[in-house]
């Protein structure tokens, strides 16, 4: 089964061709396998080779059998260890009648598997155990059959076969000293499961309702990285794993949340447990895939269900930070990189079988997806675009029947939404610049532009192309001043020596002073806490506050025409008066949201925590000591997680008084531009003015063409649109706009 993530994240499902055809190559590696050994015949097993030599050809006569299954079911002990190793070799009738006769031996059952066995369950031990070998011998020819008899016995003797596998796992693995039985039960268990899987209707009422997945997490904790057992053992118990939670994510979200919380037990308590075994699978994609491209398979959707986010306790999952310390978004991305050009080779070339793709690729954006989202989604952003990203995408959307299972909008809602949201970090703005050149100057890009995603991507490419503009602006005129400041009150290393918080070693301090007033009103007493266990920043320089400031007074710049008619004024006497202005910038979604609201509101926010109050207090009643010489505006910006990242500024208060050009209402479109204007608190787009920025994206809309391999270019020639603009700024630095000049200098005070 694989997923059909939707816009909200459910997910749909649909048991594809690929796993039906892995569970016959996981069968015909354990029908070679003999579960009876001589070491164990004591314990009631039959001997493989002995009964080879037997039966010479191999060929069985069903008399015999009858004969043997019944004396077996009155208890013969000959008949019994012989039995187990004939049953792949049985016909579907004969294998019924045999696995009717075994069951019998498995009734009753442990309730208990920690308990000591009664004497009696004690006298049934060693046939129960082979009746379980038993079952897991049947051939996959049988129960590849959803109308064989033998599932109904199966079905009918489920409990007891449960309670069993339960109780013998528990007997060997508590065992002191180790038991010699040990390796031989878990592959029974492991073969038992692998028939309860053909059974469709069984194995999904094993896993809703009888917690199967409980004991296949503890066998492939228990084997996973254990030499004893080989790799068909260790990929057939993490595709049951896999597909367990498949399952439950179909039937109910709250049974995926329960099955995380349990593998969390079961790991005891270390979420790395799970994560460092999963990782290892992806790491070299291509001697992976020669060695078993099955690990790699389950593995991306063993983590597509550990990362994804707690929807019905609206946390993260408890397996994230470990995924991300383990390097999950690096890897990923370089396995899609991988993937997007495998899928191009002709078919007798390609590492992974094609009907593969179909389910690491979604599952692999639909991780990604939960990184973006994760706390320092900037970093991550920014590691996926280093790493290749958007050309392996531009790459993959050319194979639209890959991605079937991404419809309901999660690579739209990617390139449309959850990228774009962090274009106010410059770390990413830069990241992202050069990946869409690359994808420009190979072609690759217009895979995209040709795609179903091309009006996401269009509006990526919108956004991406106002940012490179602006990026290029901020490196002429602003980039030396991009230095980290103080958290508190703003100074940077020019003014101050700086230092980090010895507690989450992330948030930056320019004295003693400052840490002490920030624990105690500006909230780094509780959010110190959060950030001690989290991986946030992984080695990268922490994130200016200084770019999105910019972009912000740019934002209102912008839009002044539209802010000025929420401002009191003769002809708007029920506007909000100047002195009283709190400006909000919200980038928190695409487009972005100017709010003006009067301090009364700010202060009297319903729900408003008490310490978010006091500062808001305290900024109130700084502006009002001014005397109306500056205004408060905050910006609104995602760091990762779901609740945005307020910072707070001043600005002069005549800031509405330097847009200049003609005033565009925000419900038409200028030609050449195709950005949204941002919204009002009404949703309603603002009217706006043209600025240096949209006259460099104009001129390069309707003059910039894209060299074909033909043309005759100089070196300096810009290679795409994004070389256009930023060199079209660079020239432009002796003819600022005074509007730009002011915004300046507002920036430097």
């Amino acid at each position: 089964m694989f997923s059909r993530p939707t816009p909200n994240g459910r997910v749909v499902w649909r048991c594809p061709r690929l796993l039906v055809e892995i569970f016959d190559v996981l069968d015909e590696e354990t029908r070679s396998t003999s579960f009876v050994k001589n070491d164990f015949a004591g314990e009631g097993f039959g001997v493989m080779d002995e009964l080879k030599n037997m039966m010479g050809s191999l060929t069985l006569d069903a008399r015999a059998v009858r004969k043997s299954i019944a004396a077996a079911k009155n208890g013969s002990t000959n008949d019994l260890q012989k039995l187990p190793g004939m049953m792949s070799m049985l016909t579907p009738d004969l294998v019924t009648e045999a696995t009717t006769m075994f069951c019998t031996h498995l009734e009753p059952s442990p309730l208990y598997p920690e308990k000591p066995l009664s004497s009696s369950l004690t006298q049934r031990r060693p046939r129960a155990l082979n009746a379980l070998a038993s079952i897991g011998n049947i051939a996959d020819a049988v129960v590849a059959d959803p109308k064989a008899a033998v599932h109904s016995v199966i079905r009918r003797s489920w409990p007891d076969i449960l309670n069993w596998m339960r109780y013998f796992y528990y007997e060997v693995t508590t065992a002191t000293p180790k038991s010699d039985l040990e390796q031989t039960v878990i592959v029974i268990i492991a073969s038992v499961v692998m028939k309860v899987a053909r059974n469709r209707p069984l194995f999904v009422r094993a896993v809703t309702k009888d917690d199967l997945l409980n004991l296949i997490i503890k066998d492939w904790l228990q084997t996973d990285d254990h030499p004893k057992y080989d790799a068909a053992h260790r990929y057939r118990v993490l595709a049951y794993a896999y597909e367990a939670l498949a399952i439950l994510d179909q039937k109910d979200e709250n049974l995926t949340a329960q099955a995380r919380d349990m593998i969390l037990r079961e790991a005891d308590g270390h979420p790395g447990a799970m994560t460092k075994r999963l990782m290892q699978y992806l790491k070299n994609p291509a001697k992976a895939s020669k060695e078993c491209y099955q690990n790699v398979l389950f593995a991306v959707g063993m983590a597509a269900y550990l990362a994804i986010e707690d929807r019905t306790r609206g946390t993260p999952s408890a397996f994230m930070d470990n995924f991300l310390r383990d390097d999950l978004v690096q890897l990923l991305t370089q396995l899609l990189v991988f993937l997007s050009e495998d899928v191009a080779r002709p078919r007798d070339l390609q590492a992974f079988p094609e009907d593969s793709y179909s389910i690491i690729i979604p599952h692999s954006i639909r991780i990604l997806g939960c990184c973006i989202r994760s706390r320092n989604g900037p970093h991550w952003v920014a590691v996926m675009m280093k790493n290749g990203f958007l050309r392996a995408i531009a790459r993959i959307v050319a194979f639209p029947q890959h991605l079937e299972i991404c419809e309901g909008g999660i690579l739209d809602v990617m390139l449309d939404q959850d990228i774009p949201q962090y274009f106010v970090h410059r770390l990413v703005v830069i990241a992202a610049i050069k990946a869409a050149k690359e994808i420009t100057q190979d072609g690759s890009v217009k895979n995209f532009e040709s795609s179903h995603v091309k009006n996401a991507w269009a509006q990526f490419e919108t956004i991406l192309l106002d940012r490179t503009v602006f990026n290029a602006i901020y490196e002429r005129d602003l980039a030396e001043r991009d230095i980290l400041q103080c958290s508190y009150c703003d100074k940077d290393k020019m003014e101050a020596q700086l230092f980090k918080c010895a507690g989450c070693k992330t948030v930056i301090y320019c004295s003693k002073e400052c840490q002490t007033a920030s624990w105690k009103t500006g909230g780094h007493r509780t959010n110190c806490k959060v950030m001690q266990n989290a991986w946030y920043y992984s080695g990268m320089k922490q994130p200016t506050d200084q770019f999105s400031y910019a972009l912000a007074l740019f934002e209102i710049h912008r839009h002044t025409p539209g802010v000025r008619k929420l401002i009191a004024s003769p002809e708007n006497p029920n506007g909000i008066p100047l002195s009283e202005a709190f400006f909000i910038v919200s980038y928190a979604f695409i487009p972005p949201g100017i709010h003006i609201k009067s301090f009364d509101e700010v202060l009297n926010t319903p729900g408003q925590r008490p310490e978010t109050r006091g500062v808001m207090q305290l900024i109130v009643d700084t502006v009002r000591k001014d005397e109306g010489k500056s205004l408060p505006m905050q910006v609104h910006c995602h760091r990762g997680g779901h609740i945005p990242t307020i910072t707070t500024h001043s600005v002069p208060a005549n800031i509405l008084d330097f847009a200049y050009g003609d005033i565009n209402p925000g419900d038409e479109t200028v030609e050449y531009i195709s950005r949204r204007p941002a919204k009002d608190i009404r949703n309603e787009p603002y009217p706006f003015v043209l600025t240096e920025v949209d006259e460099h994206v104009i001129d390069a809309r309707k003059n910039y063409r894209q060299p074909t391999s033909g043309d005759e270019a100089s070196s300096s020639s810009p290679k795409t649109i994004y070389h256009c603009v930023e060199q079209q700024v660079a020239k432009n630095k002796d003819s600022v706009p005074d509007a730009w000049k002011f915004l300046m200098k507002i920036i430097f005070s």
